[in-house]
């Protein structure tokens, strides 16, 4: 412990890591891209818990803690921005693979939200020309555009999480 500190922090926590190999790169990668998910799953719970609490302390209507819920709210954005600075600065391929998992999820949301959007446009002539059999012919050319746009993007995942 240096003079004058009250808490000593580990070097990997204080110094950024330096990558003797790629794997290595993966493994931090592959770190922060389960990272994301398992940690705004835990947030999430979290700020779930502190909300219904807040709402079980309140018994009067008019008496609404706006500050505390605001907090509340903000608690996902400030720990994965926190998270995601810490590892910016000292794991940066932690940092890559959590923004990748993001991403990833926009992504792909935005492109399956386009196959769907694409199959409602064809719904209304099909429905037109074959009523009810068209709302069957919609459920079946959206599922199958993204089953086919998901059998698309899993080898890119697979061959982005290997070493």
């Amino acid at each position: 412990m240096k003079p004058g500190c009250l808490v000593s922090f580990p070097e990997a926590v204080t110094k950024p890591k330096i990558y003797e190999s790629f794997a290595e790169q993966k493994i931090d990668q592959r770190i922060g891209f389960v990272a994301f998910p398992a940690l705004n799953l835990v947030v999430l719970l979290v700020a779930w818990l502190l909300g219904r609490w807040v709402d079980s302390v309140t018994t009067d209507p008019s008496v609404r803690y706006p500050t505390l819920r605001l907090a509340i709210a903000l608690l996902p954005w400030l720990v994965n921005g926190l998270l995601l600075l810490w590892a910016a600065i000292f794991r940066r391929y932690i940092a890559s693979g959590y923004l990748v998992f993001l991403g990833g999820l926009l992504v792909i949301g935005s492109l399956l939200g386009l196959i769907g959007a694409v199959a409602f446009f064809l719904l209304v002539p099909l429905t037109a020309l074959a009523g009810s059999i068209g709302a069957l012919a919609f459920l079946a050319l959206a599922l199958a555009g993204c089953i086919w746009f998901l059998l698309k993007v899993f080898p890119m995942l697979r061959s982005w999480w290997e070493i």
